[in-house]
């Protein structure tokens, strides 16, 4: 099973101060740098998921929503000052940061007839991406999604 943040290799970070809008990884020597990277990108990532295959069935999640902030911080503090509060994004800004990588991961599963675990219909429901929390007398558990 493939389980990753994609989106991050492309795009970078989401998140406020994490070095928003700056791929992880980068091609150099290019005057179309991000569709280089993205055709890159995708050569490898479909590469290697019919390399794995070949010897056994593939299962790839898609993508999770990312909240563009720190989710577990940002709660927590709400639920300090006693303020209930939904983390969410439009399902239009997932689609729109994730595009790229759904579209490789449909090529994959064309080519090399891997599974892909759709979470969407599950997390998005209602439009928006959104973010379960549950409480107990000892912590705060969070999903992010």
């Amino acid at each position: 099973m493939v389980v990753n943040r994609s989106a991050l290799y492309l795009y970078g970070y989401n998140e406020d101060g994490l070095g928003h809008q700056k791929p992880v990884i980068r091609i150099v020597g290019s005057e179309d740098v991000k569709e280089q990277l993205v055709n890159t990108f995708r050569r490898n990532h479909v590469r290697a998921l019919c390399e794995f295959a070949k010897r056994r069935p593939v299962y790839i999640l898609r993508p999770i929503p990312e909240m563009g902030i720190n989710v577990p911080e940002t709660i927590s503090r709400f639920k300090l000052a006693r303020v209930d509060t939904e983390v969410s994004i439009d399902v239009s800004q997932y689609l729109e940061r994730q595009s790229s990588i759904l579209k490789i991961q449909d090529e994959a599963r064309r080519e090399c007839n891997i599974n892909i675990l759709d979470t969407t219909a599950y997390l998005c429901a209602s439009g928006r991406n959104v973010v379960e929390v549950a409480m107990d007398s000892h912590c705060i558990l969070t999903m992010t999604i």
